[in-house]
């Protein structure tokens, strides 16, 4: 069954639903509110689906929060929303994007992400409280560098 998403800017109101959403996917909501100028959501008639942000540190971004409601998975939503974030990252002048994950390395890698040593990440990025407080020694850093892509023709 197809089903049509709409992907718009996140919404104060939206916020209990999105904590709905990391929680359910095991992660934090800590942070959302102080970045909300910088996430989605995916929405279908009035419920939401997803969510993807990034925090902007100058030429670096952190991409986190990327969840899809466990119904909605399996049908792209999740590529979908990181297509818009990484858009709007370019458009904010992010030349690197990280992340951290413990379960979707695969997911990233095919999205050009690399993985990368933690002690790799440029200070902005380790001074985070995903970084430093929130997500585990045993998550995987991973990078994608526009502009390295761009020069490179991807």
């Amino acid at each position: 069954m197809f089903v049509n998403y709409t992907i718009r800017s996140a919404r104060p109101a939206d916020e209990p639903e999105i904590e709905r959403l990391l929680t359910a996917s095991s992660l934090t909501f800590e942070g959302v509110s102080a970045h909300l100028e910088m996430f989605w959501v995916a929405q279908t008639g009035e419920r939401l689906a997803g969510v993807a942000g990034i925090e902007c540190y100058e030429a670096d971004g952190l991409l986190r929060s990327v969840a899809v409601k466990a119904s909605d998975r399996r049908k792209g939503l999740g590529a979908q929303l990181c297509d818009v974030v990484e858009t709007q990252a370019k458009l904010a002048g992010i030349r690197r994007l990280f992340l951290l994950t413990e379960s979707a390395e695969a997911f990233f890698a095919a999205r050009h992400y690399h993985k990368i040593a933690r002690n790799q990440a440029p200070v902005s990025i380790q001074s985070t409280d995903q970084f430093c407080r929130l997500c585990p020694d045993a998550a995987v850093l991973m990078c994608r560098d526009f502009n390295a892509q761009a020069s490179a023709g991807a």
